[in-house]
């Protein structure tokens, strides 16, 4: 908030805005809106990353380059 704001510019403001409009919370203690976001990211985010990473970047580069100078193997 100190170098950013509390202006729509902030970002952080606008994802919190824009949860506030659009998602009921009421009811919902912080714990538990921490683990509704918090967990499937955790859950989810490494799974995407070692599709990303070794499924299309890694083939890519392996058809690119030969299978030695491929950086990710």
């Amino acid at each position: 908030m100190v170098l950013f704001g509390t202006s729509q510019n902030n970002w952080f403001i606008s994802v919190a805005n824009n949860y506030v409009n659009t998602l009921d919370t009421t009811g919902f203690s912080t714990a538990r809106l921490h683990l509704t976001f918090t967990l499937p990211a955790v859950i989810f985010s490494p799974i995407g990353e070692e599709i990303f990473f070794r499924g299309v970047l890694q083939r890519t580069l392996e058809e690119y380059l030969s299978v030695t100078r491929s950086p990710l193997t």
